[in-house]
């Protein structure tokens, strides 16, 4: 059976978490693949061994859609072990990705087996990097995380493109309730980082957060609501400093 490595396009009003993800398809059934979303256009990528990915299947692509709508999985559910087995999978490739030197393009390689999903080449990261799940995290093209990041990414993590992340950099998308008798439970929300935001160091962004097309947020910032395109905020919780000219580039 021979596959191939495409990205499926889809209308951002449709299904604006998938902008960037990667499935692994069988040719035969790119057709019906087609009747069943609307508004899908599917672009292939290049063809690579598929051994070099960690391709999800139809289970955990079950469980990635519940989580996706319902936000959260309990421990008393028939799908907690298998995504309990999916965490261990990646703190195995974390282990290998955070063990000694690898060039660019292994390291890129790594990334693509924790996150699932095909990488652009203009991709960057610098090791270490630390996440417990990865098949939530979305990635556009010329993203750039540099040093020390953690992603929790269960509630669903999007870096748009051009991207820039700083060093020790944390994006969260888990938390608990505050009730003592129920924290145990696991509360998820989607982060977006839009095109060209740039995340200073150290910042910490928190569920449910969107970061607007050019933002800026200051190093050390905790980003606790949305910050709006082409702004800079900085300070504990963040706030607005000023506004970025976008159109003044001397």
């Amino acid at each position: 059976m021979k596959y191939y490595v495409c990205k499926i396009i889809t209308l951002r009003n449709v299904i604006p978490d998938m902008w960037y993800r990667h499935y692994h398809i069988e040719t035969l059934v790119i057709k019906s693949v087609i009747g069943v979303l609307p508004s899908v256009r599917l672009v292939p990528c290049r063809v690579t061994e598929l051994s070099k990915f960690a391709p999800m299947n139809k289970k955990m692509n079950n469980i990635i859609e519940r989580m996706r709508r319902e936000k959260r999985i309990l421990e008393t559910d028939s799908d907690f072990p298998h995504l309990c087995e999916e965490v261990e999978n990646t703190r195995r490739l974390i282990g290998e990705l955070n063990m000694g030197y690898h060039t660019p393009d292994k390291v890129r390689v790594l990334l693509e087996r924790i996150w699932g999903q095909t990488l652009d080449a203009s991709v960057r990261m610098f090791p270490p990097f630390y996440t417990a799940f990865g098949k939530m995290t979305c990635v556009g093209k010329n993203v750039f995380i540099n040093f020390g990041c953690t992603f929790l990414d269960q509630g669903g993590i999007t870096l748009e493109d051009g991207v820039f992340i700083g060093p020790g950099v944390k994006i969260l998308t888990e938390g608990h309730p505050e009730q003592p008798e129920i924290r145990h439970k696991l509360q998820t929300d989607l982060v977006v980082i839009r095109r060209k935001a740039w995340i200073g160091a150290g910042a910490i962004i928190l569920p449910g957060v969107t970061v607007g097309e050019n933002a800026i947020i200051a190093a050390g910032a905790v980003v606790t609501k949305d910050v709006p395109a082409n702004t800079i905020v900085a300070g504990v919780p963040a706030k607005i400093l000023r506004n970025i000219n976008v159109t003044n580039y001397e």
